[in-house]
């Protein structure tokens, strides 16, 4: 075997070589940059309700800290979990507003809905039964009532029974 074919068949192999790692080092780098092109991850969120001690909560503006409105007692908000568990220095934690976030005082936001929503029994009616011979449910026995636009209104009048608006109307009898 002559030097030539020694130093050709090595300098194939170093040819080689050198080509695999520069197709290496491109990978890496087309890896870096779309990690450089990808938005960051968003915090993880839960959902949790609205729990103020007057009807609504003010919602603060995460760059300026301005107040933007306020939340009714109640709402389902998305929340920033890491928040609660490590509060800021204000006590505020950040809820999803659109596409971006906004501050509610930790004091009132709750996990669980009962506690939002403030309710009294007013009265409740013991050892009633609501239902018939026959089993069926009746809610006039209940006596119940709607408040609507200030007035407390009774329910109980009859309109028809289920599909009479679109029935169609017997024909009369043609007296002889």
């Amino acid at each position: 075997m002559s030097t030539k074919e020694k130093t050709g068949s090595s300098g194939r192999t170093a040819g080689i070589l050198f080509i695999l790692l520069a197709l290496a080092a491109v990978a890496v780098l087309g890896v870096y940059i779309c990690r450089q092109l990808q938005p960051p991850k968003a915090p993880e969120t839960a959902i949790g309700y609205v729990a103020s001690e007057t009807a609504s909560a003010p919602v603060y503006d995460a760059d300026s800290g301005a107040e933007l409105g306020v939340l009714v007692r109640g709402s389902q908000v998305a929340y920033v979990a890491a928040d609660v568990e490590t509060p800021r220095e204000d006590g505020r934690v950040r809820v999803v507003n659109g596409e971006g976030y906004a501050y509610l005082d930790a004091a009132n936001l709750t996990a669980d809905y009962n506690g939002a929503v403030l309710t009294d029994t007013v009265y409740a009616l013991r050892g009633m039964s609501l239902l018939d011979e026959t089993g069926k449910l009746c809610l006039d026995k209940a006596k119940l009532i709607v408040y609507s636009h200030g007035e407390y209104l009774a329910l109980g009048k009859k309109l028809g029974t289920f599909g009479y608006t679109v029935r169609k109307k017997k024909p009369a009898r043609k007296k002889k």
